[in-house]
């Protein structure tokens, strides 16, 4: 799959800054970290969120976009951490000023099963209501 097609990474997830897997990303050198959010529906899946695409414009997954100096550096070592589970999509991104922006993200391959919804959209949010995913 072809890199260089958009500098930006959309996470809503680990990946998030101050979250557990966010030091994966500082070898490609970040250089702006944007609140936005994407369409698709956030679903709790241990110790960690996946996010499904989705037709409704209301269902709305809470997030990060993150602009990179050198994403190619590290897609394929997140592509491989990542594993079968996801799939790396172009989405498009919403900032708070209602612009968007073509992103990479990482979406569940499949169906996440019985699997609970995270209403919210807002991986963070849950994890300090529910307090079970504290590591994620």
């Amino acid at each position: 799959m072809p890199h260089d097609s958009s500098p930006y990474l959309f996470v809503y997830g680990t990946l998030m800054q101050e979250e557990c897997r966010h030091t994966l990303l500082t070898p490609a050198g970040i250089l702006s970290i944007t609140a936005a959010s994407a369409p698709g529906v956030l679903f709790h899946l241990g110790e960690y969120p996946g996010m499904a695409s989705s037709d409704d414009a209301c269902r709305r997954v809470v997030g990060e976009l993150i602009e990179f100096r050198d994403l190619d550096r590290i897609l394929d070592r997140l592509d491989s951490e990542e594993g079968s589970e996801y799939e790396r999509r172009l989405i498009r991104a919403t900032m708070a000023d209602g612009s968007t922006q073509l992103a990479w993200s990482y979406i569940l391959a499949q169906s996440p099963g019985a699997s609970p919804v995270i209403e919210s959209g807002d991986w963070r949010a849950y994890n300090r209501k529910d307090g079970s995913a504290q590591t994620g």
